[in-house]
Order: C-alpha cells, then structure tokens, then sequence
C-alpha cells in the first residue's frame, strides 16, 4: 500500500514529495479550471518530483450538479471529458466523487425523490465511468457523513447504487474520517470489500470542513486501521485528505504515523 496526500498547489506536489509521499491527488475542480499552459506545469512538476497524480478528489465544484433539477447529463459527460484530458498525463488511476454540493437532497425530501436521485446518480456515474475506462481509470463514490451532505451517506448505499450502475471501472472511497463524524463502523462497510479501491483518511481542526494532518495523540488509532485494512485483505492506497494549507512538518510527521503500521 502507498501513502499519498492531496494537494493544491505545484509547492505542496514538491513539499509532498520531500515528506516522503509516494504520490499526491489533486483536486478535480482546481483541474479543469487550470488554463492549458497551469496544466502542463503541473505535469512538469511531477515529472520532475517522480510523483503521479494517482488519485482526484474533489471531483467537481456546485456548479455541476449530480442529482435534482439541476442535473445534465451533456454537462456531466462534457466536464468529464475535459478533465480526462487533463489526467491522462498525470499517471491518474483513481477518480472520486465526493462533492457533496453537487449531491445534497431537499429537506424532507420523499421517497420518490430520493429513488429520483438514485437514479440520476446511477446515470452519472456510468457517464463518467465510461468516460475515463479507455484511460485505465477507475471512478469511485464516496460515501459521506450527513454532516457533508444527506445523500449517499453509508458504504451500503453506495454499493447499492454501483451494483445498479454495472460498470467494471466502478468502485467505493472509503474516508475514516467521514465514517468516524457519521458513527459507522468499520464492520458496517466490509460486506461490500470487495468494491472499495481506495482510502482516504484524516483529522481536523475543529470543524468538519477543516481537515487537517494527524494529530499524534491518535497515532495508535490511525495505525491499527490501517493494519485491520491490510489484513482485511485490502490491495489500494491511502490518501491523507486535506482542507487546510500544506505545513512541511506536520506533512512528514503525518507520513511518519501513516507508514508506520
């Protein structure tokens, strides 16, 4: 299994690099709003720090909605053809859908509008899926804590969505720290094992919206996951997820308690 960390910037790709990361994520809706020449900078800079961007998360900003009223599916298969394009020289193989502002349900919503849902859901995950198959990249859902959004909330309903969806390129995000805000249990998501292809965890600064490095009081914690993973049987990588800006020493104590198990 590989550590890496996500990152914002070409100076966090270096400074990732320089705390021992094997690889970074970048976020999707930093991406595709790069213009052409950022792009191939980013590219340079991890040809030059001999990282790949294995993973993207924050998939997309509001702006492209998933579900409701706003839902598209042109503009679901437009964004992700330019963002295809931008990946494929990036050594990306692992695309999440996260971006709980673009999945979030009215208030009270019925049973039909969340059967609704599902459905535009299901429709664009397998737009997506089939958009970034011919690149080898695998699209994976994540499940997030109410706290984030009120819609795919448990390893269980995103497995039921993907099993709808019937793409080979599909998968589960796991996040510790999502599952820890929402109080699930890690038995609670393994009988759907074998659909997580990879992992990000973290902690915060004291607001959901401000995950942060490890704490080092909770290295125990974070290790002993990570070992009851592995044993699990587990074959992806682990992402340090991040909100906040990047500190160099708190990046490599962080890698430090990860690779450590």
């Amino acid at each position: 299994m590989k550590i890496g960390c996500s990152v914002f910037d070409n100076n966090e790709i270096r400074m990732a690099k320089e705390a021992g990361y094997e690889y970074i994520e970048l976020k999707g809706k930093l991406l595709y709003a790069m213009s052409g020449d950022e792009a191939q900078e980013t590219a340079r800079t991890l040809v030059e720090t001999g990282l790949e961007a294995y993973g993207i998360n924050a998939y997309c900003g509001p702006e492209l909605q998933m579900i409701g009223p706003g839902y598209d599916p042109a503009a679901a298969r437009r964004y992700a053809e330019k963002l295809a394009d931008r990946t494929a020289p990036l050594g990306t193989k692992m695309i999440g859908i996260g971006s709980p502002a673009s999945r979030r349900l009215p208030q009270g919503a019925s049973k039909e509008a969340r059967a609704d849902a599902s459905g535009q859901l299901r429709e664009f995950l397998q737009i997506t899926a089939e958009v970034f198959a011919p690149f080898g990249i695998t699209v994976c859902l994540e499940p997030l804590a109410p706290v984030f959004c009120n819609f795919v909330n448990t390893a269980s309903e995103a497995a039921q969505i993907i099993g709808q969806a019937g793409c080979d390129n599909l998968g589960i995000v796991i996040d510790y720290y999502s599952m820890e805000l929402a109080g699930e249990k890690e038995e609670e998501w393994m009988p759907y094992f074998d659909l997580i292809r990879h992992a990000h965890t973290s902690d915060d600064d004291r607001d959901p919206y401000r995950r942060t490095y490890l704490f080092p009081e909770k290295e125990t914690v974070h290790q002993e996951r990570i070992r009851r993973l592995l044993a699990a049987g587990y074959q992806g990588n682990l992402t340090l997820e991040m909100d906040l800006p990047a500190d160099a020493a708190k990046a490599a104590q962080s890698f430090r308690i990860l690779s450590g198990f």
